[in-house]
């Protein structure tokens, strides 16, 4: 408000000077007798007419000059407590998200824990390894907990790998990419089965399948149970390619896994097996 008076000030002092003058003249016009202006009356009224109506139109329009003023600064203050309300809102939204989406990974887990018919318990991720492709993790369960070398680890959308180092009250868990893991497998619709070993990448290796086989891109491929660690029938992945040379007698043939290994946030161990390491 003090920045609007300096920025009118010039304006208002003309204001307040006509606005002192038609005052005088007012008292003047109302009472000649007292100011011995009797026979002027008539001729100063008609002079000042134009002059008082000037003087109303210039107070009006100051009036309406600062009225405005009020009603932007007003607006812009509104905007500001509408954007921060806004704000407020999508961070609140975020949040409510964020914890929707937890709670529907816990009862995925809590559905996939109970239709294992087999001991098992849930962990969380927290460390992977500072490589690309994150082929090892951490999870906040340990020997402490019932976790031991050689374990199934799976969530809801599939294998994920097998428990390697285990420590008191945390554990590694090795990813089903990781180059060092082999799991026995088999083709969901045509019964092929096969060892799947990864590739350190986004990508895994379905060994041993024959030429002959009928393998075909889209195929499901789902855990045998013939390696004592992964119950079978677990959904592990997806056949991306198939066909090519391969090795001797064999197809070559690259399966996607079906869960997003590099996104895993929380696990489900089996804690009923622990062959292999």
């Amino acid at each position: 408000m003090f920045h609007a008076i300096l920025r009118y000030r010039k304006l208002l002092l003309l204001v307040a000077i006509l606005a002192g003058t038609l005052l005088w003249m007012t008292t003047v016009l109302r009472q000649p007798t007292l100011w011995g202006w009797e026979r002027a009356g008539g001729a100063l009224a008609t002079l000042t007419t134009p002059i008082q109506n000037g003087l109303t139109a210039v107070t009006q329009g100051v009036s309406g000059v600062w009225h405005h003023y009020l009603w932007l600064t007003g607006a812009a203050e509104e905007n500001a407590r509408l954007r921060e309300e806004v704000a407020l809102l999508q961070q609140e939204l975020l949040r409510t998200e964020a914890t929707h989406k937890e709670n529907q990974r816990l009862r995925d887990l809590l559905d996939l824990k109970t239709s294992l018919h087999t001991p098992s318990l849930t962990a969380t991720v927290i460390g992977r390894e500072a490589t690309r492709w994150f082929r090892l993790l951490t999870i906040n369960k340990g020997s402490e907990e019932g976790i031991a070398p050689g374990m199934a680890v799976i969530v809801p959308q599939g294998i994920v790998g097998r428990v390697t180092t285990v420590y008191a009250h945390t554990a590694q868990v090795l990813l089903l990419t990781d180059p060092g893991s082999a799991v026995a497998v088999r083709l969901q619709r045509s019964r092929e089965e096969g060892i799947l070993e990864g590739r350190g990448g986004l990508t895994c290796r379905l060994k041993y399948l024959l030429q002959s086989a009928h393998v075909q891109a889209g195929d499901l491929v789902v855990t045998s149970g013939l390696d004592g660690v992964f119950p079978s029938g677990l959904l592990v992945g997806e056949v991306r390619s198939a066909g090519g040379t391969g090795e001797g007698l064999f197809q070559q043939v690259t399966v996607t896994p079906s869960a997003a290994l590099d996104r895993l946030e929380e696990i489900v161990v089996i804690t009923g097996t622990k062959r292999g390491s």
